[in-house]
């Protein structure tokens, strides 16, 4: 899948994925109580290619762009 973190405003990242393959985009349209834990694990690699390996998702604020796109405070931690 393909990604994008882009910082929006107060801290809120906008991250989006894309589905690069046919069976990538069949598993997006699926309803999301089925793929939820799959896709987040998705966005939350997006942010770790996106902003290094010591970034995490820290909590959701809006998933009504589900399943292609997520607003989410993110949490980066320092060695």
């Amino acid at each position: 899948m393909k990604y994008s973190v882009v910082l929006s405003n107060n801290n809120i990242y906008r991250i989006t994925i894309a589905s690069s393959t046919d069976e990538e985009r069949k598993l997006l349209k699926k309803p999301k109580e089925k793929i939820k834990a799959r896709i987040y694990k998705h966005f939350d690699q997006a942010v770790k290619d996106g902003l290094g390996e010591g970034a995490s998702i820290e909590k959701i604020v809006d998933d009504s762009g589900f399943p292609y796109q997520i607003l989410a405070i993110v949490s980066i931690k320092t060695s």
